[in-house]
């Protein structure tokens, strides 16, 4: 009876020795999962913040690249250059802002909550593009309506001094739309900046994002017009200069012939 007790006794002191690498295991196991969820978690954190600061980044730097165009731009005000360059700059300092913040974040839900404040500095920068594509456009129109009005006169001091070429009804026609088209083309560049010059980005304001959309929609509009205008006056212009030299040429053989 003693003998069974003492092997009771035994087994039951094995049970205990064998449970206990066990139990270490387990919580080995725990360790090294919950090891793995951090490593995990760390470096889906790293990603989000590198794409962040990649994205931020990009955005900065087009940024900067708008500030240097506006100030090669010939036809906005120095007013207009700073409201422009203040605007920028205020977007670039948020997003940097945002960017030493997304950096520091340890959460992925905080992290998420901070992307979502790039959004209206994004608006900023959807809105400067669109802008300055049409006031590039418009200094580009009105750089050829300087070119073509030099041109038109010097055709219009030619024909001024030939009765032959003033009184010619396609001579003067041509010469009639060719400074209508340059002076509309004029309006138009210049109503298309005036549109879009003063918009300000809408910051998830709905009703100024309508607005803001619509104008830059119609200076769109009146540039294309602006440069259909200068198309047709070149075209006026090399047929009024066709017409002048035929008629130089026609002078000319009746002066041989005689």
């Amino acid at each position: 009876m003693k003998s069974r007790i003492i092997s009771v006794g035994a087994i039951a002191a094995m049970a205990i020795l064998i449970s206990l690498p066990v139990s270490a295991q387990v919580k080995e196991s725990l360790s090294a999962g919950q090891a793995s969820r951090q490593a995990t978690l760390a470096n889906r954190i790293q990603m989000i913040q590198n794409k962040a600061t990649q994205d931020i980044t990009n955005r900065v730097n087009s940024l900067n690249n708008f500030t240097g165009r506006i100030q090669g731009m010939k036809n906005l005000s120095d007013s207009q250059k700073t409201g422009f360059v203040s605007t920028i700059q205020t977007g670039i300092s948020d997003m940097n802002t945002l960017e030493s913040k997304i950096k520091s974040d340890t959460s992925t839900i905080t992290m998420l909550a901070d992307l979502k404040t790039l959004a209206p500095d994004y608006r900023i920068y959807l809105l400067v593009e669109p802008q300055l594509y049409i006031l590039s456009a418009v200094d580009r129109v009105n750089t050829l309506v300087g070119t073509l009005q030099g041109v038109q006169t010097k055709i219009q001091t030619r024909v001024s001094a030939d009765s032959s070429l003033s009184g010619n009804t396609t001579i003067t026609a041509d010469l009639a739309d060719m400074t209508s088209k340059i002076a509309d083309a004029t309006a138009q560049a210049s109503a298309a900046q005036a549109e879009v010059a003063n918009l300000v980005p809408d910051q998830g304001n709905t009703t100024v994002q309508q607005s803001n959309t619509a104008a830059l929609k119609d200076a769109r509009s009146k540039i294309k017009t602006a440069t259909a205008d200068l198309a047709a006056a070149r075209k006026d212009a090399g047929a009024i200069v066709k017409l002048i030299m035929q008629s130089d040429k026609s002078l000319n053989a009746t002066s041989t012939s005689h």
